[in-house]
Order: structure tokens, then C-alpha cells, then sequence
């Protein structure tokens, strides 16, 4: 037999259901949505364009990433909330190579510094170095090329930086170069 006590609980818990003042915890699931449709369509083989977004980074209110399409190559991509539109931020490594190909600058590493973004990114004549993104202007410049110049062979050096981030009012950042190989970088 239950006890009077519990039967009193029980029936107002009751009570207060049927009448929608108890709100009880839900067991559905939150949603995701797409946000943005960066490379709509298919391809000629019929499978589903990707755009792969990665190193998302907010940056003056929006959200910056890299992203591919047939158009540009992988690139800086930026992607407005308030618009719910994805768009070219920046093409670092415009036009194509000698057979054809989009060139892809490929940007990663995407870290906010000075009021700025930087990232490391690729291009014919500085290889993977670091560059800067400034939205009031819209362009995308080089930063530094820590490891200038071409190797014996002819082919363009790059460093490769990784890891940018902000320390002590400094952008801190691995790279390479032959006379260190990876170590600890500094930009100011």
C-alpha cells in the first residue's frame, strides 16, 4: 500500500501535468541545418558538390573558412549570418596552371591578430608562407615569407606555418626553413 504522503505527491504531479505546469524534460533532439551551400550541384558523374569548409574563424563579425569549388580552387571563404550567404573572401592563388588546373592557395591555420586574419597559404612564387586578410580593404597579402627563395633544384622554398597563435601581443607560429628546420616563429 503507498503511503499517504506519496499518494499526495504523486496526485499533484499529476495535476500539475495535465494542466501544463510541470514541464517535463524532452527527449527530442536538437536540429542542424545547412547554412550555407558553398559549391551547389552536382559534378558530371552525378555526385553531390562539396565544398569542405575548414579552420572556421570568426573575424570582424563573420565567419571565415576555407573552402573548394570548381571556380576557385580552395580558397578564403566568408560566411555572413545576418545574410545567411557564403561568399569568395579572397582568391590568393588566382588563374591556372599550365595544364589547365584552378590553382588553390589552400589556406589553414586561420588566427586573428592586430585587428587582421592570418593564415598560412600557397602560391607559385612564395610557396606555403604566411599571409594576412584585412576586411576593410577586402585583400589578402603576403605576410612574411619566412624561407624566401628557391632549393638547388630550382623549386620555390615555403615554411609552412602551423599553429599561429596570439601571445603576449605577438603572433607566435611554427615554420621551416634549412638553416633551423621546424622551430618557434615570432610576427610583429
Amino acid at each position: 500500500m503507498m503511503s499517504p504522503l506519496l499518494l499526495y505527491r504523486s496526485l499533484g504531479l499529476l495535476l500539475l501535468a495535465l494542466f501544463g505546469l510541470l514541464t517535463l524534460p524532452s527527449a527530442r533532439a536538437q536540429t542542424a541545418e545547412l547554412a550555407a551551400d558553398v559549391y551547389p550541384g552536382s559534378n558530371q558523374w552525378g555526385s553531390v558538390n562539396s565544398s569542405l569548409p575548414q579552420y572556421l574563424t570568426v573575424y570582424d563579425g563573420k565567419l571565415y573558412f576555407r573552402a573548394n569549388t570548381a571556380a576557385t580552387g580552395s580558397e578564403l571563404f566568408v560566411y555572413d549570418s545576418a545574410t545567411g550567404e557564403a561568399s569568395l573572401a579572397a582568391d590568393v592563388y588566382a588563374g591556372t596552371d599550365q595544364w589547365g588546373n584552378i590553382n588553390s592557395s589552400s589556406p589553414q591555420h586561420l588566427t586573428v591578430y592586430g585587428g587582421k586574419l592570418y593564415f598560412s597559404a600557397n602560391t607559385a612564387t612564395t610557396g606555403y608562407e604566411l599571409f594576412v586578410y584585412d576586411s576593410a580593404t577586402g585583400e589578402a597579402s603576403l605576410a612574411a615569407d619566412v624561407y624566401a627563395g628557391t632549393d638547388q633544384w630550382g623549386n620555390i622554398n615555403h615554411s609552412s606555418p602551423q599553429n599561429l597563435t596570439v601571445y603576449g601581443g605577438k603572433l607566435y607560429f611554427s615554420a621551416n626553413t634549412a638553416t633551423t628546420g621546424y622551430e618557434l616563429f615570432v610576427y610583429d
